[in-house]
C-alpha cells in the first residue's frame, strides 16, 4: 500500500506543476487516464478543466486524513 500511496503523492506534485507535468506523469507511469469525475468533462486527461480548476488536490489531501477502521469480532467472515 505504501509504494501506491508514494505514486499519489507524486501525482500530487505533477498537478501542482500544471496539466503538461501531469500528462508527463502519466505517461512516465505507463497511466492512460485519471479516473473521470461526473461532470467535469476531459478532467482525466490531465487533471485540470476547461476552467483551470483541478479535481483531485481535495481527494488527494483527504489521504493524509483517512484512519481505518477496524472490524468487529465476526464481521467480515
Amino acid at each position: 500500500m505504501e509504494g501506491k500511496r508514494n505514486k499519489v503523492k507524486a501525482l500530487r506534485e505533477a498537478l501542482r506543476g500544471g496539466s503538461e507535468e501531469t500528462k508527463k506523469f502519466l505517461r512516465g507511469y505507463q497511466i492512460g487516464k485519471l479516473p473521470e469525475i461526473e461532470g467535469r468533462s476531459g478532467i482525466e486527461n490531465d487533471g485540470w478543466n476547461v476552467s483551470n480548476i483541478c479535481g483531485y488536490f481535495d481527494a488527494i489531501e483527504m489521504l493524509d486524513l483517512y484512519f481505518p477502521l477496524k472490524e468487529k469480532e465476526g464481521q467480515g467472515e
